[in-house]
């Protein structure tokens, strides 16, 4: 009451939405509905009337009330706003459909959200509907029906499912149309077998397949399986000529390029990259693929004209560059590293140009200069008078802790000043102080996107490039002799400082460790933070202990790889074993060139985001970069 008198603003609706959570916490459904319409009555902000609706309708639900459960599912989705809240609010109606039994209207609901809101992983959809999958009979379906089933099962990865409805499929059934799109799926089936046999039984007895793209894509992917390459280039030529829009061009000209690549035809390989250019002019990558492919066959000036067009597109310019300055590298040449530095692109290939040029003794900026020392703060002048009355509400809500209700009206103000990039630093802000690290970091972004002289606020870069956790990775780098600042470029590049976060393969936490290897270290004795027998896989997620075990991994890594940063970076993504094969298969004394070359594009990208993030970690809060060029 106080700081509602001295800010002249009432937050009256967050203290009735207070009293709802705690009825909410206590079960107290006989008074919750009353105070929810007393709610309605008071405010206007729809983030907190969707969260409000939703919370009753997901008590609800666990009550097994689903009658008022999706009624207030439908409320909340009445207030949604954003994509988001859409999708919670119908993932919520799913649910109930799952509960009441209603179990086609949940598989043919949950196929509609799954289509239509492209933020819907797979996974979400398949959690929904795995408790019925089994009880869905394809006789209860319509022929196209079961076959549009089929489909949405193999999108979502239960292949054996969507086969299970194929084969209830009388084709006598389908129209033309369907007959072909049962064909093209049953060709996915077997692909995603590497049933090749079958692929090849229908691709040769189903004749009207190669009157469409599907049929000519299919038959040249069969003979590239197969390395029959010859084949499978005349297939994709026809594909090519036949239909040149097709939704497969893209595809059809990375598969052909590859073919003719590996058939050491250079004339129709080069010729292929050109035509993808012409026909994807946006798209840089077949240009950087020539230039590669050039510059390694030592047909230089070619290489060179190569480079010319691709540093017309902005974002590959500091790449071009240095790769001029690596074809000569003259005293002339010097000039393209400095055009990258006065760039200031702050990219892999900056770093690069970085380490070049001191090597030459050339002047380069300052931390000061690419860093400065000021501080963005957020101006009040900029809001209206009502902005100023949800600004002020934010304020005395963020003062009391009262997180999720400080955070409505900080939304709230960003849906009424979408295109202002003050809001989003704040956002960085606010959910920095309350640990969302990955959100703060988003929101940085969104303002750096937004604000073109964010790069002369230091405190912006930081919240950017944040040192959550240093102290205790201060500590820890000490112990294993490594850079903190390197520790923290790897934390970014793996978890954004997520401390719960699991990748599709399993790997954990901040410093994303998979638990073979945690446990490894624990029980060879590498690490003892705790005791084997009492070790458990969710332990990974105690910053503490993740933290630990990843120091002391790459302080192996570093070992194995005689104290080099690179390997010891590059088998930290790859494994040890891995780049130990591509070392022995590759010439070390070019380490760029060696970096792309890596085989597996996100470790090529792994190694490059890293030694950037190093380089942006270290300039921001030391003032130095001290990493010599990689060796391997």
């Amino acid at each position: 009451m106080k700081e509602e008198k001295n800010r002249q603003v009432s937050i009256s609706d967050h203290l009735w939405s207070l009293y709802l959570d705690a009825l909410i916490n206590q079960k107290r459904t006989d008074s919750i509905e009353d105070v929810y319409h007393h709610l309605q009555s008071l405010s206007t902000l729809s983030i907190l009337l969707h969260r409000s609706a939703w919370q009753i309708a997901e008590l609800f639900n666990a009550e097994k009330n689903y009658n008022q459960a999706i009624n207030y599912y439908i409320e909340s989705l009445s207030y949604a706003y954003d994509e988001s809240e859409r999708l919670n609010s119908l993932i919520g109606i799913s649910k109930i459909l799952v509960g009441k039994g209603n179990f086609l209207e949940a598989l043919f609901h949950t196929k509609k959200i799954y289509y239509s809101h492209r933020t819907m992983t797979s996974r979400q959809a398949r959690d929904l509907i795995n408790p019925i999958v089994d009880k869905l009979n394809p006789e209860d379906f319509s022929m196209k029906t079961r076959l549009e089933v089929a489909a949405f099962f193999f999108q979502l990865g239960w292949t054996s499912d969507s086969i299970r409805f194929l084969d209830q499929i009388d084709l006598n059934s389908l129209l033309s149309s369907e007959i072909l799109e049962y064909w093209i799926l049953w060709l996915r089936i077997y692909l995603r077998q590497e049933n090749l046999t079958d692929m090849k039984r229908i691709l040769t007895q189903n004749y009207m397949l190669m009157d469409h793209p599907d049929g000519w894509f299919y038959t040249g992917v069969y003979h590239q399986r197969r390395g029959e390459y010859s084949l499978a280039s005349i297939a994709y030529e026809n594909l090519l000529n036949q239909f040149p829009n097709s939704e497969y061009v893209l595809n059809t000209f990375k598969n052909l390029s590859f073919c003719y690549r590996v058939l050491d035809d250079e004339e129709n390989y080069l010729n292929i990259l050109d035509r993808r250019v012409a026909a994807f002019p946006y798209d840089s990558e077949p240009i950087w693929e020539k230039f590669w492919y050039l510059y390694q066959k030592e047909d230089l000036n070619s290489a060179q004209s190569a480079l010319d067009l691709l540093s017309t597109y902005p974002d590959e310019k500091s790449r071009a560059l240095f790769w001029k300055y690596k074809i000569d590298q003259s005293e002339e040449s010097i000039r393209y590293l400095e055009e990258i530095i006065k760039n200031e692109g702050l990219d892999y290939y900056y770093v690069r140009a970085w380490q070049e040029l001191g090597k030459t003794n050339k002047p380069l900026p300052s931390s000061r200069e690419l860093f400065p020392p000021h501080e963005f703060i957020t101006k009040m002048e900029i809001f209206t008078q009502n902005q100023k009355i949800h600004w002020n509400r934010y304020l005395i809500l963020s003062d009391l802790s009262l997180k999720t209700n400080a955070e409505a009206e900080l939304l709230t103000l960003k849906r009424l000043m979408p295109n202002h990039p003050e809001i989003y630093f704040e956002l960085s802000r606010f959910y920095a102080r309350n640990q969302e690290y990955r959100e703060s970091q988003i929101n940085a972004i969104y303002f750096q996107n937004r604000y073109p002289d964010f790069k002369n606020y230091k405190n912006v870069w930081k919240k950017i490039y944040p040192d959550y956790y240093f102290s205790i990775i201060k500590d820890l780098s000490e112990q294993n002799s490594i850079d903190p600042y390197l520790v923290l470029a790897l934390i970014k590049a793996e978890s954004a400082f997520e401390i719960d976060i699991v990748s599709p393969v399993g790997a954990v936490g901040l410093m994303q460790l998979m638990p073979s290897t945690a446990a490894w270290m624990i029980e060879t004795g590498m690490n003892q933070v705790v005791n084997f027998a009492d070790w458990n896989d969710s332990f990974l997620i105690n910053p503490e202990i993740n933290l630990e075990l990843g120091a002391t991994y790459f302080r192996y890594l570093l070992d194995y790889f005689n104290q080099k940063i690179c390997p010891a970076i590059v088998a930290y993504n790859a494994g040890p074993g891995r780049l130990d094969e591509w070392i022995k298969g590759e010439n070390q004394t070019q380490p760029d060139s060696f970096i792309e070359n890596i085989p597996i594009p996100e470790t090529k990208n792994y190694i490059k985001k890293v030694i950037n993030f190093y380089f942006l970690y270290s300039m921001i809060y030391t003032g130095q970069f001290k990493m010599s060029p990689c060796t391997f």
